[in-house]
């Protein structure tokens, strides 16, 4: 077992000494391939997302490996494990050169290459997985680039004043407690993105909601008070969508951390949020009481047309590979000069794309509502037929029925032909950016109700 264990990467030798464990503990005779998968299940979580992501329902595929599990399995000559895991083992290892054996090579040898165990159910699970990743290490920086989210452009004269001047009140004040304000969706979290590279120190991203981040916050506190090397200085937090009587609030919990722990933090602070309720004077003078600064607040200049289209234009690729759609550049010069002219925040110039986009998408698979519908008519007076054939029984005029809803299809499918002729089915011109705002405007007027006294 030990030599086995020196082939495998660190997650994988942990997952076999955990199933090694369980084995003693119940007084197995041998480590299976169930036990080895449900210990690498329940302990290594890069996989667990991994098969999160390819669609497998984890507990699927933990109850089909718990039924596998055999009731008497005779030991190989290699101590613990079973003939099988070996054989397992000793296949992914022929096929493989890589120093360790991880578990996207293992998966993919027992999903493809093993074949005395090609006949278990789970092996049927794990062939839903099309691809397998060559290493953890890619998965990780894929997944890593996938969460890095769209690269922010600054357009804007006063979004990069502001940003300079945030920059360099937070890198020469450690005591800085700071309120970047600004409408909801206005590109606050956004125009953050283009200060954090001038800021030349460290920050931390704090969620003041999550117990589990306020209490690594607290050890990294203590941790820090309790340290002499302090020569790399405290990181800025930043508290995006944390308004400063939300603070307050959070602070002056009974029983809450959060206020010894930001009492004691010796680095700036960012507040990012819209001011939904007016700030009272008195619960400024209490926040800034409770946490020994004293609060400036700054607001986000209006976003313009220019800095509309570079936010359009940085999410485009990101919007096109979504919904497998082309955004024409008529379509944002549209949108942008709508938004500029009704003073819309740039979330919501990209909520109506989004959205504009997804229906598009619908579109383009199905057809419009109304096709689909006369489609289910047709399909249920067919089934109709079919029945009353089998039965030599009569249901009035099926044909003339039939022939009025399939020509009324095809008049409803018109558009579609049209688009699919012209090669636009999936390009989002400015017909659709006007379908879906009439669509929100109409939702937004069935909502208002109107009382008569």
């Amino acid at each position: 077992m030990e030599d086995w264990q020196g082939c495998l990467a660190p997650q994988c030798q942990n997952a076999l000494a955990n199933a090694r464990a369980l084995v003693l503990k119940r007084g197995g005779a041998a480590i299976t391939v169930e036990d080895f998968l449900l210990a690498l299940l329940d302990s290594c979580q890069s996989l667990s997302r991994f098969l999160t992501t390819c669609s497998i329902d984890l507990d699927e595929l933990t109850r089909t490996v718990q039924c596998e599990q055999p009731v008497v399995t005779g030991v190989s000559a290699e101590g613990l494990l079973s003939s099988q895991l070996v054989h397992w083992f000793a296949r992914a290892r022929e096929l493989n050169d890589a120093p360790w054996l991880d578990w996207p090579v293992l998966l993919q040898t027992l999903t493809h290459k093993t074949e005395r165990l090609q006949e278990k159910a789970y092996v049927a699970v794990l062939e839903r997985v099309s691809t397998w990743p060559p290493s953890v290490d890619e998965l990780t920086m894929k997944a890593a680039s996938n969460s890095a989210g769209v690269p922010m452009v600054v357009a804007q004269v006063d979004w990069i004043e502001l940003a300079h001047t945030v920059a360099v009140d937070i890198s020469t004040n450690p005591k800085t407690l700071l309120w970047v304000k600004g409408p909801r969706g206005g590109g606050k979290t956004c125009w953050l993105e283009s200060v954090l590279p001038l800021l030349g120190i460290d920050y931390k991203r704090l969620n003041l909601r999550c117990e589990s981040d306020v209490l690594t916050l607290a050890e990294g506190a203590r941790h820090r008070l309790r340290s002499l090397q302090h020569c790399g200085g405290w990181p800025l937090l930043v508290m995006d969508g944390l308004a400063p009587q939300d603070l307050l609030q959070l602070v002056g919990r009974p029983g809450s951390v959060v206020g010894d722990v930001l009492a004691a933090w010796g680095g700036p602070m960012l507040l990012l949020a819209d001011e939904r309720i007016k700030a009272k004077a008195q619960h400024i003078g209490q926040l800034q009481l409770c946490l020994g600064r004293s609060l400036t607040s700054m607001i986000l200049p209006p976003c313009g047309a220019g800095q509309l289209y570079a936010i359009v234009v940085a999410h485009q690729p990101a919007i096109e590979r979504q919904w497998n759609i082309e955004l024409e550049p008529a379509a944002i010069d549209f949108a942008v000069a709508q938004c500029h002219r009704f003073e819309c925040c740039p979330g919501e110039l990209l909520v109506w794309f989004k959205r504009a986009a997804a229906s598009l998408n619908l579109f383009a698979l199905r057809g419009s509502s109304e096709s689909v519908a006369l489609a289910a008519q047709i399909q249920t007076l067919e089934c109709q037929r079919l029945v009353a054939h089998a039965r030599q029984s009569g249901i009035g005029e099926p044909d003339l029925a039939l022939e009025k809803l399939v020509w009324q299809q095809q008049v409803a499918a018109n558009d579609w032909h049209q688009r699919h002729a012209r090669g636009s089915l999936r390009k989002l011109g400015v017909a659709d950016l006007q379908a879906e705002l009439k669509c929100r405007l109409a939702a937004n007027l069935a909502g208002v109700h109107t009382v008569h006294h």
